[in-house]
């Protein structure tokens, strides 16, 4: 039995518009073998290694910023595969309360994107990570539904204080 010599990946995790180091992140390959890393790094350095050689996706993920993904990044016996620069775009959030909403969950949802989060106990919810831009909120609960349009998404800040009140659903109404 033969093995082939484990391969490694590397890059550099930046900020998509200053190009400054983000020092901490998460890093994932997704492949032959899966190997997740959790890393701080003061320069942004990103090395995943001890992969056995294959294609690769690599999803990079850190606070405040979108995931990213770098598809087919190909580790070869023993080699380092350079992915360069991986930029991540800042993000933004939503915050607010559900009115009777104890034990519902939240959708917030435009043409391109859906973000899904419950609601907790004191009818509060948050949404972390998402894509600036202009959403829905639906907030669906047992029998009941409510929602808000118009959610302004800002890149670096969280949209607080959505309200939410619940009402009895139509029966035509089957966004769940």
């Amino acid at each position: 039995l033969q093995f082939e010599a484990a391969g490694r990946i590397q890059g550099m995790v930046v900020d998509a518009v200053t190009q400054a180091p983000i020092q901490e992140y998460e890093a994932v390959a997704l492949g032959p073998v899966t190997q997740p890393s959790a890393a701080v790094s003061i320069s942004g350095a990103l090395e995943l290694d001890q992969l056995a050689p294959g294609r690769y996706n690599v999803r990079v993920r850190a606070p405040g910023h979108m995931i990213e993904e770098i598809p087919g990044v190909v580790v070869s016996p023993g080699g380092i595969a350079q992915i360069g620069l991986i930029k991540l775009r800042r993000s933004g959030g939503v915050s607010g309360r559900v009115i009777g909403g104890a034990g519902a969950h939240v959708v917030l949802w435009n043409e391109s994107r859906r973000e899904m989060a419950a609601v907790e106990e004191d009818g509060s919810f948050t949404i972390s990570d998402v894509e600036p831009g202009t959403y829905r909120v639906d907030a669906i609960g047992a029998g009941l539904t409510g929602h808000v349009d118009g959610v302004r998404v800002e890149v670096g800040a969280v949209t607080r204080d959505v309200q939410i009140s619940l009402t009895e659903r139509a029966p035509e109404d089957h966004r769940e």
